[in-house]
């Protein structure tokens, strides 16, 4: 009687587990995928230099800039690296 529940006990507790590292997972590539749009809003909005600023004061620093200049626009593409390493793109457009 004891080890069916014992069993039901560990199998709970395994999936808890595996359920708290995929969110915190799932977190952190939400917090810099948010970093990276919040740098590239603020450099086509104030230039390169909010730009970086907006990355450090977030922990993450400016690998890529690159600005294009199209008939509607600039278009201001950047890649940021967070702490952990992780790279993430975000692109925008503006007058």
């Amino acid at each position: 009687m004891i080890l069916p529940l014992l069993a039901v006990v560990a199998l709970t507790a395994t999936t808890m587990v595996g359920l708290v590292n995929v969110n915190a997972h799932d977190v952190e590539f939400r917090r810099g995928q948010l970093v990276a749009d919040a740098v590239v809003l603020a450099g086509i909005v104030d230039g390169p230099e909010a730009a970086n600023e907006t990355a450090r004061r977030n922990g993450a620093s400016l690998s890529s800039v690159e600005w294009i200049d199209e008939d509607h626009g600039r278009r201001l593409t950047i890649v940021v690296t967070t702490r952990d390493g992780r790279t993430f793109r975000s692109d925008a457009v503006g007058g």
